[in-house]
């Protein structure tokens, strides 16, 4: 039996999963190891191989490639732990960085700091002015030559900043992505004066698009990251030497890659782990034929969002980390500090009950874990409520305390002249509101209605609260992956993608637009990334190219991403029929921005054209459930219901016996539970999927009939 292992390192659990040829997965969940990630990825494998029944190594044997979804570049921003850089820039624009966008000092920060930015302030540079030097050079929009490059003026910057103890370099010249070429000449020279293997980062290689400020911060970011990046994808292929191939990494972008083409682009994998989760959402929408998806996903410290339309994860040009807003063409993934281990609190001031967005993490965790922590979390809140068993939890494999979670709400209580029960259900309400908030906002500010959306539930406890964020959204349906991977949906994904990678070329074309222009610049992207496909190991003849342009009215800054075609072999041609790109960009703008609200005498443009390439190399199908029509019940329990703000017995039912239930009900897996609230009807497809109708939409449809 051969297997693909998908492993996702969270702040919390490291979640594994082993899928065989025939669709069959078998997944663990075990505790993170902060801040040797590595240690948590042995002990995922080494549990990962037991529950298979082989040894470790013979496991090992057998499996054709791990993928990983690491936290590494997200942990070192959160922690400001990166490397010591230095920036080598164009004479003259030394100050890019420094001086950010007009918004800079309010980037990513929550509406309140938008109304009062007096209170607010740019965040320390990760590049200080001492650390920047400028050198002679000039690139035109063009692409032309106006000044050539001072070599020597590089090799003394290099000096300089080695001297200086930097750790790594980002280069980044001024319209670079229209011309490479003083940037790579800029890292031939540096090479002469660093030591073998110092990284040096070209912002071109990273992300050959128009921003000058987006541009040189994705180069820095990189920069930053890469040689903590790097140690630890060493340690960890270091302590893998049994495997037979490459570690293939996922990246904010949705591709995945090999390990070594990682730090390079370091700037790639903040925030890549959830991105394994849209990827499987992908298969199941087209799976269940669902059109529009809002994906959920809630592990230990965070909830995490994402929206598919038409079958595809929306995507976004530019991304805010720490107030650093840089480019990469990422799949479009918000997050809120609404996890199961978020804290729950008083505000001091205010005397509001407050969720998040501290996180208990792994170590010590929620209180009920047993492990030293002492505040409240939002899992010691399910447990204390009877969301949870306290002796199911993890499959039975963790006992949870609840004494130590009744003694860590009971300040909280006490503060608010409430009962503990009252408590842990007001913060549950609270959550599940901030969930279905963040929700709301993401598709309305894509201009879609929340209404017309399936609602994915994935993660160790989006299932425990999607019932009812999806009645707060007027949802009509949720589903709930199949039962055993559900709660490690992100390592599932990740370990059923294809490696690829996305290309882009910045053609900066405006009307009239030039179709053979486009093609060209298309047919050179996949050229390239024929080049790059074979150079990974990977046979070009087997990938298939999807095509999209960054467009939008002539004069305006903001584009809209519209897919070109999808599923192009290596050798087909291409055609391209302008008119009904417009159309389709035009509708796109629509949808977003409103009815009325386009400019076609502006005229258009288009900005960008994108590439991504995937090599299918796993491509399971889901097993099928054996499951009959059936109902097995476990016992009763009794729950103090968040909504209603009292207690009822409801039936707790076996998840992977049952295949029908109407609520209230809750179905209990090895890793998470089902809540299902008054009037909801679940039903798990042949494929093992929970689909569930929301009991409000049920009302509506029986009094319509």
């Amino acid at each position: 039996m051969r297997f693909n292992v998908g492993i996702d390192i969270g702040g919390t659990f490291t979640d594994c999963v082993a899928v065989d040829e025939k669709g069959k997965a078998v997944s663990v969940k075990v505790p993170s190891t902060p801040p040797e990630f590595e240690v948590g990825f042995q002990n995922a494998l080494s549990a990962i191989s037991a529950e298979v029944g082989l040894p470790v190594s013979e496991f090992l044997d057998s499996v054709d490639h791990v993928l990983h979804g690491t936290t590494v570049a997200t942990n070192v921003m959160v922690q400001r732990s990166g490397a010591k850089v230095g920036l080598i820039t164009t004479k003259g624009h030394g100050d890019v960085t420094l001086i950010m966008k007009g918004h800079g000092r309010v980037a990513g920060l929550p509406t309140a700091a938008l109304t009062h930015p007096q209170g607010t302030e740019k965040p320390s540079p990760l590049v200080p002015r001492s650390l920047i030097r400028e050198v002679d050079e000039r690139i035109d929009v063009a692409g032309d030559v106006v000044v050539g490059l001072d070599k020597e003026a590089v090799r003394e910057a290099g000096k300089e900043l080695l001297s200086a103890g930097c750790e790594a370099i980002a280069v980044c010249f001024l319209w670079s992505f229209r011309n490479q070429a003083h940037e790579h000449a800029a890292r031939e020279e540096l090479a002469n004066v660093l030591p073998e293997g110092f990284p040096v980062i070209c912002s071109s290689d990273v992300v050959p698009r128009w921003g000058e400020y987006e541009r040189f911060m994705a180069g820095v970011l990189s920069a930053y990251l890469a040689p903590e990046t790097d140690r630890y994808l060493t340690r960890l292929r270091d302590s893998l030497s049994a495997l037979r191939e490459e570690i293939l990494v996922i990246q904010c972008s949705g591709t995945v890659v090999p390990l070594p083409e990682v730090s390079a682009a370091a700037a790639y994998l903040i925030g890549s782990g959830p991105i394994g989760g849209m990827n499987g959402s992908e298969s199941l929408v087209s799976r269940h034929g669902i059109t529009k998806a809002l994906c959920t996903d809630m592990g230990g410290t965070s909830f995490d969002v994402g929206l598919i339309v038409d079958g595809r994860s929306l995507r976004t040009r530019r991304t805010v980390v720490d107030q650093f807003e840089y480019q990469v063409p990422a799949i479009d993934v918000r997050s809120i500090g609404s996890g199961g281990g978020s804290i729950i609190s008083v505000d001091p001031l205010s005397g509001a009950m407050r969720v998040g967005p501290r996180s208990a993490g792994a170590f010590p965790g929620p209180p009920c874990y047993g492990r030293g922590g002492t505040e409240p979390t939002v899992t010691d809140a399910n447990l204390l409520i009877g969301f949870i068993d306290p002796d199911y939890f993890l499959g039975g494999k963790l006992q949870l305390d609840v004494g130590r979670a009744e003694k860590a709400m009971a300040p909280v209580a006490e503060a608010l002249e409430m009962s503990i029960e009252e408590a842990a259900a007001g913060a549950i309400h609270i959550v599940e509101n901030q969930m279905a908030e963040l929700l709301r906002t993401m598709s309305l500010e894509q201009g879609h209605d929340p209404r017309e959306f399936t609602v994915l539930a994935y993660g160790g406890a989006a299932s425990l609260h999607a019932t009812s964020y999806a009645r707060h959204l007027g949802s009509k349906e949720v589903i709930v992956p199949g039962s055993n991977v559900a709660s490690v949906w992100s390592a599932y994904g990740i370990g059923t993608s294809d490696p690829g990678m996305i290309l882009e070329a910045a053609v900066l074309m405006s009307e009239p637009l030039s179709a053979q222009g486009l093609l060209d610049a298309m047919n050179q992207l996949r050229d390239e990334a024929k080049t790059s496909l074979r150079g990974q190991g990977w046979n070009p003849q087997d990938a298939s190219f999807d095509f999209m342009f960054d467009m939008k009215y002539k004069g305006q800054l903001h584009v809209i991403e519209v897919p070109i075609r999808e599923n192009v072999s290596l050798d087909d041609e291409i055609d391209m029929d302008l008119d009904a790109i417009l159309a389709d960009f035009e509708a796109r703008y629509s949808q977003k921005y409103g009815e009325g609200t386009g400019f076609r005498d502006a005229g258009f443009a288009v900005d960008t054209v994108r590439l991504g390439a995937k090599v299918p190399i796993f491509t399971p199908q889901r097993a099928a459930s054996t499951t009959k029509l059936r109902r097995v019940e476990k016992g009763r329990r009794e729950i103090f219901w968040p909504h209603l703000r009292e207690r009822a017995t409801v039936p707790v039912l076996s998840g992977p016996e049952s295949s029908q239930a109407e609520g209230p009900a809750i179905l209990e897996f090895p890793f998470t539970s089902v809540v299902l609230r008054d009037g909801d009807r679940l039903t798990v497809t042949d494929a093992g999927d929970a689909q569930i109708e929301i009991g409000i939409n049920r009302a509506r449809k029986d009094a319509d009939a």
